[in-house]
């Protein structure tokens, strides 16, 4: 009997812990007025408003993209290894100060699950674009 009991508890601390995996971790991103101060700390200057919001499901396990694109994640001090298989919302934003700006459309993108950012990069979609993780500085407009 004890042994069901103690399982039960942990079955539901598991549970608990699962259902709170979102709004435990990463930065508080709920409001724009949040995601605003995150670009203005990370330095970006960017649109006031985001020109695209889509809701993004993380795969359940990574494949080699999302592997490299978790490895930008971690330069930034985020993973989204506790966020696969679960739904984020993706805002996406012009930015003006970036060294590449007056060559090409260049965009933040800040990862959201819970009210809080669990991720986000910098990127341009030209032919020869790249993408860099959020808090690389060396790439502002001074």
């Amino acid at each position: 009997m004890f042994k069901r009991y103690l399982f039960i508890f942990l079955w539901v601390i598991a549970a608990v812990a699962l259902t709170a995996v979102c709004s435990a971790h990463g930065v508080k991103a709920e409001t724009e007025a949040d995601r605003q101060k995150l670009f203005k700390r990370y330095g970006w200057d960017v649109s006031v408003s985001p020109i695209s919001v889509t809701e993004v499901k993380l795969p359940d396990a990574p494949d080699t993209v999302y592997e490299q694109y978790n490895k930008i994640q971690k330069k930034a001090g985020f993973d989204l290894a506790p966020y696969y298989g679960k739904t984020a919302v993706r805002y996406t934003y012009k930015v003006y100060n970036h060294k590449e700006s007056e060559n090409t459309e260049v965009y933040a993108n800040i990862l959201v699950c819970g009210g809080k950012m669990i991720g986000g990069d910098i990127m341009s979609t030209s032919l020869d674009g790249f993408m860099h993780a959020v808090n690389e500085r060396e790439f502002q407009i001074k």
